[in-house]
């Protein structure tokens, strides 16, 4: 984990929001062995995703030390503190220590999700928070999805499996992109609008959607079009996560192009045939 987490919170809340000094007691008993062998993990000079994992209780301890009162907010929100896209290019200290680092698009939004652990933490509802920070289309159904998803009981355990890129032209992984934040958020919005899970998956991985959050008029059209898609789901050309992920795509690509774009018309919603047959949606 390194000092990542540390950096993002210390950008991301000013001091004067904590609730305590970070000077006060906080990291829990740990034995001398324990101690050790973590040591002894972090001083290997091999690297890797697993690399710093066992700093995680410490993360959590501080975390709780530093923003929360009696109950921490859901652990869903920890990913802006740990989330890497892998996109940043690689720091290497010397041969066979090596750092893939986050893009600049990656850290802005995890800081985004970082202000809102912080907010929540700091006692604002949740729901208000999601609104004012990500996107003011989030309804409470799609805010409580995200905060109860599957592992929200505890503490992340492992680090974002990103790979070492060969060259500059190396692309992550789709399993990065879904490990993020944003792409819990989206399979949270596909399902409490009655969407499958592969709709969430191919909107987060196949998509800009899960990419970064959009204005206030892009979120907008993004939540007609998931909503639309979750919608026709069961469609024969939504047959696999790649055809859902080219439809939506296409059609946030025409509306970035004419905000006036719609996705009614001749007063009904398009047809998937029809959208997934468009002027060149992306394969």
């Amino acid at each position: 984990a390194g000092v990542g987490p540390i950096l993002r919170l210390a950008a991301a809340v000013p001091k004067g929001k904590w609730r305590r000094s970070p000077m006060d007691r906080w990291a829990p008993e740990r034995s001398a062995e324990e101690l050790e062998r973590v040591v002894q993990k972090l001083d290997r000079q091999d690297e890797g995703p697993e690399i710093g994992a066992d700093c995680l209780p410490l993360l959590e301890a501080l975390l709780r030390h530093l923003l929360c009162d009696e109950y921490p907010p859901s652990n869903s929100l920890v990913g802006g503190f740990l989330w890497n896209d892998g996109a940043g290019g690689v720091l290497r200290e010397c041969e066979g220590r090596e750092v893939v680092l986050s893009s600049g698009v990656g850290i802005k939004l995890c800081l985004k999700f970082v202000k809102l652990y912080a907010a929540v933490a700091l006692g604002e509802k949740p729901v208000a928070a999601f609104k004012e920070l990500l996107s003011p289309e989030l309804t409470k159904k799609m805010v409580r999805g995200f905060l109860d998803a599957p592992g929200a009981a505890s503490f992340p355990s492992a680090l974002t499996p990103v790979e070492l890129p060969e060259d500059v032209r190396h692309v992550q992984p789709l399993a990065v992109t879904l490990a993020g934040p944003l792409a819990a958020l989206r399979l949270a919005q596909a399902e409490s609008l009655g969407g499958p899970a592969a709709v969430g998956r191919a909107v987060a991985a196949r998509t800009r959607l899960g990419k970064e959050l959009g204005s206030p008029a892009e979120e907008a059209f993004a939540s007609e079009a998931l909503a639309w898609c979750c919608r026709f789901a069961d469609a024969p050309e939504f047959e696999d996560e790649r055809s859902i992920g080219s439809a939506i795509e296409w059609l946030l690509s025409q509306h970035a192009t004419d905000p006036s774009f719609s996705m009614v018309l001749g007063g009904n919603p398009r047809a998937p045939k029809n959208v997934v047959a468009g002027p060149g949606p992306p394969g």
